[in-house]
């Protein structure tokens, strides 16, 4: 799983066309490492589909304001710039996986509209 520590990094990777999938955690965070081995699994499945990221909050204070991410784990779906979904939370493989299949195929039009970034 691709690792963003700088705003380049993140710009940089928000331009690819593909489905991206933000990852906040932190280092400290029991629930967050438990959704690690699920996501780089998931990675694996959609390697020519989907990017996964993963975003230290501590690390990446004004990512962590942009996306307003004020619990963790939080995974936000985006594509064409657009957030289509964000999750708070412990997520298992599969509740990740059918969200994947979902934004995969959708354009950013979802209900509610989507949020540029």
């Amino acid at each position: 799983m691709k690792k963003i520590t700088r705003i380049s990094d993140f710009e940089k990777l928000v331009s690819e066309d593909n489905l991206i999938i933000l990852h906040f955690y932190e280092d400290w965070c029991p629930v967050c490492d438990a959704m690690f081995p699920a996501m780089e699994s998931l990675e694996s499945c959609y390697t020519d589909r989907a990017i996964m990221a993963k975003i230290n909050v501590n690390e990446n204070p004004a990512l962590k304001a942009k996306f307003h991410v004020s619990s963790i784990p939080t995974v936000f779906f985006v594509k064409e710039q657009k957030v289509l979904d964000r999750i708070v939370g412990f997520q298992k493989r599969l509740e990740l996986e059918v969200l994947i299949e979902q934004y995969i195929v959708t354009k950013p039009e979802p209900h509610p509209p989507a949020i540029s970034i």
